[in-house]
C-alpha cells in the first residue's frame, strides 16, 4: 500500500566549519562552505545537489580523509552520528544488512549483505575522494532494506578531471605496523587517469590466537592483516556533454582475528589467547563502468556497471571450515529532467543485481558424529524501478515525493557427498513510498519532516541453510519518520552550525531465532522500536581553532519478543545499545599547514545481552578513547603521528554467555602509536 511521505533534507559537516547564506539565485537554504571543504560542493544523489535534497546526510569531504588516515572504518564511523557497536547505523544488530555500502552510487555487493565497515574492506583507500553517508529507508534512489542508510564512497576522477599529482608514502607503529604506496593522477591527451599501488602488514596487540576447525583440531596461529592492494581508473570525454569512467582494482588479503576473551581470562593477561578465532585468505576482482551524458541543459543521464569476483577460504566463527566463490554483477540507470516551473525535476530508474554464491562446505563434527562435506550453490535477483519527483510550489518550500518497486528471487541447492541433492526458492516483492518536505526561514534555518517505508527480505541462510532456519519466514517491515531542524546561529561574529534530528522506527515482523519445543528456529515473533537524536555542532571561534561535538541519544526497545529460553522480553532493551554517546574534537592550527587534534570518544553503559537480569554484573560500561593526531601538510610533503586510544583502553564490546555464565570481551589493540610521511611531486 502507497502512503504520502514526507522526506526532508539534513545535512552534516561534522569534520569542518561552515557557513550558511543566501543564494539570490534560488529559494532554498545553501551553504556556503570554507574553502577546506569545497569538494562537499560537489556532492549529488541522483544529480541533485545534496545541500537541497531531503535526505538526512553525513559527508566526509578529502581533507578529512588526509588527517585521519583510517585503517579501522570505525575510526572514522566514531565521528558520525548514529554509528552503532554492531554492523549497522542506528540498529545494532550484527546478524541484519540495514547497512548498503555503495560505490560510486551503486551496491558493490548485494544489497542484502551490506554492514556499515564493508567499504573500508573493498575500496582502496588511496582512492576516496569522499564518503557520503545516508540516513534511513527515505530516499526511492536507495534499496528499501536501508532501515539504518547507506554508506556511498565517491572514488577520485568520478566528478572532474584529476589534477596533476604522484605521491609516495610510508607509515611505520608499533604492533609490527608497516604501511606504504604509491599513486599517481593526472591527464594525458584528454584521457584522465589514476593509479594506485599499496601494501600494508598490520599485527595486534594480541599477537596469537586459537583455531578450531570442522574436525575439532585446534592450532594457534599469529594474528593481523596482510594486505595488497592496486586499482587503475580512466576517464574520457568522448564529446562536450557525456563522460566514460573505466575502472579495475585487486585485493589480496590475509586476516587473522583473536576472537573473544573470557573475563576471568582477560583480567589475568588482556593480550591472552581467547576462543572463536577466526581467518581468512581472500581475493577481490572488482570491475566497474559509468556513463554519464547531459542530452539538453535539462535531460541526464547516468548509468553504470559492476562487476565483483571474490575467492575467500578460511575459517569462520560460525560455520568452519569453507571454500567460497562469489559473483556480484550490479547495473543502475536513471534519467533525470529538470523542469521550468516550480524549480523542479523528475528522476526515473532501476536497479538490477545478479549474484552467485558457490560454497564448499567440508564435512565437520556434529552431536551426533562425523557429518558429510556438502556443496551450496545459491543465486540472489533483485530487479527495482524507482521516480522521484521535487518541486517548490511557494518559496523556501521543497517536497519530495517518491516511489521504489523491488522484486527479490532467492534460489539455493545443496549437494552432499553422496549425492543427495536438495533445492529451494522464496521470491518477495514490495512497493513503498518515499517523500519528504522541509521549509527554509530566517535565511538560516531549515525545519524538516520525513517520512519512508522499507523491507528486508530474509535471507538464504535464515530461510534454508543458518542455525534455526525457517523456509515460512515472511520480510521484514519498517516505518520511519522524522524531524529536525539545521542552520547555523551567530556567536561573537563566527557562525555556530547545529543539525539536530530525532528519529522514530518500527520493525514489524522481527526475525529472531527462539526455542520452539526444545528446537532453534527463526521466526517472524518480534517487533522493535528504535528511537533517538542526532545531533552534530561546529564552531571555529578563531581561526587557528575549530570545535566539534557528535551526540546521539538512542533508545532501541523490543516491543514484542520471545528469546531463545522463552522468556518474555518485550520492553527490554536491546543488547550493545549504549543510551548516549558523545564525540568531541578540539583541533588547533598554530602554522599553516600544521594541525593538532584531540579528540574524546565516550559512551554510557549498555547491556551485554537482552536479557539484562541475567548478567550478575548488570551493565557494562567503557572508559573513553582519547585520540590525538598531528598532521603537517604544505609544499610537497605529508607528514603525521598518531597516537590513538591514550587511555589504552582494550574492551571493545563485551557480551555474556548465559551457557559459560561470564562475560566475554571483543578487544581492540589498546594504544597505538604510528607516524609517516609522503613526498607529492
Amino acid at each position: 500500500m502507497i502512503k504520502k511521505l514526507l522526506i526532508i533534507p539534513i545535512l552534516t559537516l561534522p569534520f569542518s566549519s561552515t557557513v550558511f547564506a543566501e543564494d539570490p539565485g534560488e529559494s532554498t537554504l545553501t551553504l556556503d562552505t570554507m574553502a577546506v571543504t569545497a569538494e562537499v560542493l560537489d556532492a549529488k544523489l541522483g544529480g541533485i545537489d545534496i545541500k537541497t535534497l531531503p535526505v538526512a546526510s553525513t559527508i566526509v569531504n578529502q581533507e578529512e580523509m588526509k588527517r585521519l588516515k583510517f585503517v579501522d572504518p570505525d575510526e572514522l564511523l566514531d565521528r558520525i552520528p548514529g554509528e552503532t557497536q554492531v554492523r549497522n547505523l542506528r540498529i545494532p544488530n550484527g546478524s541484519k544488512s540495514y547497512t548498503i555500502p555503495m560505490v560510486d552510487g551503486a551496491a558493490l555487493t548485494s544489497p542484502l549483505s551490506g554492514s556499515t565497515q564493508a567499504f573500508g574492506d573493498s575500496v582502496n583507500a588511496q582512492d576516496i575522494e569522499r564518503i557520503e553517508i545516508f540516513k534511513g529507508p527515505v530516499s526511492a534512489l536507495h534499496a528499501n532494506n536501508a532501515f539504518g542508510g547507506v554508506i556511498n564512497v565517491v572514488s577520485k576522477g568520478s566528478v572532474s578531471m584529476p589534477e596533476q599529482n604522484t605521491r609516495f608514502w610510508v607509515e611505520a607503529g608499533n604492533h609490527d605496523r608497516y604501511r606504504g604506496g604509491v599513486s599517481s593522477q593526472g591527464e594525458l591527451k584528454g584521457v584522465g587517469y589514476l593509479f594506485d599501488l599499496n601494501t600494508w602488514n598490520i599485527g595486534a596487540y594480541r599477537d596469537q590466537t586459537n583455531i578450531t576447525d570442522n574436525l575439532g583440531n585446534t592450532t594457534i596461529q599469529e594474528t593481523g592483516e596482510e594486505r595488497h592492494q592496486a586499482s587503475a581508473k580512466f576517464i574520457f570525454h568522448p564529446d562536450e556533454v557525456s563522460s566514460l569512467i573505466l575502472r579495475g582494482s585487486y585485493l589480496k588479503e590475509h586476516l587473522t582475528v583473536p576472537g573473544d576473551l573470557e573475563e576471568p581470562d582477560f583480567i589475568i593477561d588482556d593480550s591472552g589467547i581467547g576462543k572463536d578465532g577466526t581467518f581468512s585468505d581472500e581475493e577481490t576482482f572488482t570491475g566497474s563502468a559509468i556513463y554519464k551524458r547531459d542530452f539538453t541543459d535539462a535531460d541526464h543521464l547516468d548509468a553504470n556497471f559492476t562487476i565483483r569476483l571474490l575467492e575467500s577460504s578460511g575459517i569462520s566463527r560460525f560455520s568452519g571450515s569453507h571454500d567460497d566463490d562469489t559473483t556480484d554483477i550490479n547495473g543502475k540507470i536513471s534519467y533525470k529532467h529538470d523542469f521550468d516551473f516550480w524549480n523542479s525535476n523528475f528522476i526515473m530508474g532501476t536497479d538490477i543485481y545478479h549474484g552467485i554464491n558457490d560454497d564448499f562446505n567440508p564435512g565437520k563434527m556434529g552431536r551426533s558424529g562425523m557429518e558429510e562435506s556438502s556443496k551450496d550453490y545459491g543465486t540472489t535477483g533483485i530487479y527495482a524501478g524507482f521516480a522521484q519527483v521535487q518541486f517548490s510550489p511557494i518559496e523556501n518550500l521543497q517536497i519530495t515525493a517518491g516511489v521504489r518497486h523491488e522484486s527479490i528471487d532467492l534460489e539455493q541447492s545443496n549437494t552432499t557427498q553422496s549425492g543427495v541433492v536438495t533445492a529451494n526458492r522464496a521470491s518477495f516483492s514490495a512497493t513503498l513510498p518515499k517523500a519528504g518536505i522541509s521549509y527554509d526561514f530566517l535565511d538560516r534555518h531549515r525545519v524538516w519532516f520525513a517520512y519512508g517505508e522499507g523491507f528486508l527480505a530474509p535471507s538464504i541462510s535464515q530461510l534454508y541453510t543458518g542455525r534455526g532456519n525457517n523456509p515460512n519466514l515472511n520480510p521484514e517491515e519498517a516505518e520511519h519518520f522524522e524531524v529536525g531542524l539545521r542552520g547555523s546561529l551567530p556567536l561573537f561574529n563566527r557562525d555556530l552550525t547545529y543539525d539536530t534530528s530525532y528519529y522514530h522506527q518500527d520493525i514489524n515482523q522481527y526475525i529472531i531465532n527462539r526455542d520452539l519445543l526444545g528446537v532453534d528456529m527463526n521466526a517472524n515473533a518480534g517487533k522493535v522500536t528504535i528511537q533517538g537524536v542526532e545531533t552534530v555542532l561546529e564552531y571555529q571561534p578563531f581561526d587557528f581553532i575549530r570545535l566539534g561535538v557528535t551526540h546521539t541519544y538512542a533508545r532501541n526497545i523490543y516491543k514484542r519478543y520471545i528469546d531463545s529460553n522463552g522468556d518474555d522480553l518485550s520492553g527490554e532493551e536491546m543488547n550493545r545499545s549504549p543510551e548516549h554517546h558523545i564525540n568531541g574534537r578540539v583541533a588547533v592550527m598554530p602554522l599553516e599547514g600544521l594541525a593538532i587534534e584531540l579528540e574524546v570518544d565516550s559512551s554510557t553503559s549498555y547491556t551485554t545481552l537482552d536479557n539484562a537480569s541475567k548478567d550478575p554484573q548488570g551493565r557494562f560500561s567503557r572508559d573513553e578513547r582519547i585520540n590525538l593526531r598531528l598532521t603537517y601538510d604544505k609544499g610537497p610533503y605529508e607528514l603525521w603521528f598518531h597516537a590513538l586510544n591514550i587511555g589504552d583502553v582494550k574492551e571493545d564490546r563485551v557480551g555474556y554467555s548465559t551457557r559459560s555464565g561470564v562475560r566475554s570481551i571483543r578487544t581492540v589493540d589498546g594504544l597505538q602509536l604510528y607516524g609517516g610521511i609522503a613526498y607529492n611531486f
